[in-house]
Order: structure tokens, then sequence, then C-alpha cells
């Protein structure tokens, strides 16, 4: 069940407002704009140089979440 897991972090990255609720129509519109192209199921920046500028002003959070704090072997599922 591969869609529980990205289901999951669809609405936690909606609810953190770092992406928006209807994902493809936001991605749908940025390929009608012409920001995005489509190479079969993958979106790509069409310019790399928005993609770059875009990312150079992307800050990481100031706080980690709950789920960033804990042990990465609690993350897979695996309690040592």
């Amino acid at each position: 069940m591969a869609w529980t897991p990205y289901t999951v972090a669809r609405v936690r990255l909606a609810l953190s407002r770092r992406l928006p609720w209807s994902l493809m129509s936001f991605l749908d519109d940025a390929h009608n704009r012409g920001v995005l192209r489509q190479a079969g199921a993958v979106y790509q920046f069409r310019h790399i140089k928005l993609q770059r500028w875009l990312a150079d002003r992307y800050e990481e959070p100031l706080y980690q979440s709950r789920w960033q704090q804990w042990p990465r072997s609690r993350k897979q599922g695996r309690i040592r």
C-alpha cells in the first residue's frame, strides 16, 4: 500500500503550508502556464534558472517536528 505513506506525507505537508492541498491541480496549472514540463509521470522545471532561484531561496525550518527528532531506527519501524 504505497498510497498510505504518500497520503500521510501530503496531508502533513499541506497542514504545514509547505504543499498545496490540491497538488495535482497545482502541478497541472504550472504545466499549463509553461513553468513545468511533463515527461511521463514526472514534472520538471522548464527553466533551470527558475529552479535554481527557488532552491536558493529555500530556508530550512527553524524547528524540527517530533517526527524529525525521532531516532532513525524508529522511523523505519524498528525499535532498538
